[in-house]
Protein backbone atom coordinates (compact mmCIF):
# COMPACT_ATOMS: atom_id res chain seq x y z
CA UNK A 1 0.00 0.00 0.00
CA UNK A 2 1.32 3.26 -0.90
CA UNK A 3 1.09 6.00 0.98
CA UNK A 4 1.20 8.38 -1.46
CA UNK A 5 -2.13 6.89 -3.47
CA UNK A 6 -5.04 9.03 -2.04
CA UNK A 7 -7.05 6.06 -3.77
CA UNK A 8 -5.52 2.99 -2.26
CA UNK A 9 -5.94 4.53 0.87
CA UNK A 10 -9.81 5.16 0.72
CA UNK A 11 -10.29 1.55 -0.48
CA UNK A 12 -8.19 0.49 1.84
CA UNK A 13 -10.52 2.37 4.52
CA UNK A 14 -13.53 1.40 2.54
CA UNK A 15 -12.60 -2.42 2.60
CA UNK A 16 -11.79 -1.80 6.94
CA UNK A 17 -15.31 -0.51 7.70
CA UNK A 18 -17.00 -3.05 5.92
CA UNK A 19 -15.35 -5.93 7.59
CA UNK A 20 -15.79 -4.14 10.65
CA UNK A 21 -18.99 -3.85 10.31
CA UNK A 22 -19.86 -7.39 8.90
CA UNK A 23 -18.33 -9.08 11.77
CA UNK A 24 -20.25 -5.86 14.23
CA UNK A 25 -23.29 -7.52 13.00
CA UNK A 26 -22.36 -11.10 12.61
CA UNK A 27 -21.47 -10.71 16.64
CA UNK A 28 -25.20 -9.08 16.75
CA UNK A 29 -26.28 -12.39 15.37
CA UNK A 30 -24.67 -14.86 17.59
CA UNK A 31 -25.75 -12.87 20.77
CA UNK A 32 -29.56 -12.82 19.68
CA UNK A 33 -29.17 -17.03 18.92
CA UNK A 34 -27.85 -17.40 22.62
CA UNK A 35 -30.37 -14.97 23.98
CA UNK A 36 -33.15 -17.09 22.17
CA UNK A 37 -31.77 -20.48 23.59
CA UNK A 38 -31.60 -19.39 26.97
CA UNK A 39 -35.03 -18.38 26.76
CA UNK A 40 -36.04 -21.53 24.94
CA UNK A 41 -34.03 -23.23 27.65
CA UNK A 42 -35.97 -21.59 30.71
CA UNK A 43 -39.40 -21.88 29.46
CA UNK A 44 -38.65 -25.80 29.22
CA UNK A 45 -36.94 -26.08 32.29
CA UNK A 46 -40.23 -23.73 33.65
CA UNK A 47 -42.60 -26.40 31.82
CA UNK A 48 -40.67 -29.50 33.33
CA UNK A 49 -40.83 -28.39 36.98
CA UNK A 50 -44.24 -27.45 36.70
CA UNK A 51 -45.84 -30.64 35.00
CA UNK A 52 -43.53 -32.11 38.36
CA UNK A 53 -45.32 -30.89 40.56
CA UNK A 54 -48.55 -32.04 39.87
Amino acid sequence: LSSSNPEQKEAAVVIQSEYRRHRASREVNELRQQKAAVQIQSAFRGYRERKSIE
